[in-house]
């Protein structure tokens, strides 16, 4: 059998070779891209100031606003509930879609 042209360990290094130029200028073109905020000004201002805000301390050191531990209580609550009211709308937009079918 006559060897071919290219070999597989040759044809392996080309492929490697030509994924790191695709790496290399992937890398290149991303950087030159301007990374763009999904914030407006007005909500970047209002993060800007709760942060100067919670970041505030008086002179022992203590902060001057805190979240209370029991706020990860309130969220997990908070949380159950909208998960609830989600099903509920899901299950009355089925009833309802079927409610058209049956229209229709």
């Amino acid at each position: 059998m006559p060897e071919s042209l290219l070999a597989v360990p040759e044809l392996a290094a080309i492929v490697a070779v030509v994924m790191a130029f695709a790496k290399i200028i992937e890398l290149l073109i991303m950087k030159a891209i301007p990374k763009k905020s999904t914030l407006t000004e007005e909500e970047r201002d209002w993060m800007k100031s709760t942060h100067e805000i919670l970041e505030r301390c008086d002179v022992d050191g203590t902060p001057l606003a805190y979240v209370p531990r029991s706020w990860a209580e309130i969220q997990k609550e908070m949380q159950h509930a909208m998960t609830k009211i989600v099903g509920d709308q899901r299950r009355i937009a089925d009833i309802l879609e079927r409610i058209d079918k049956k229209l229709n």
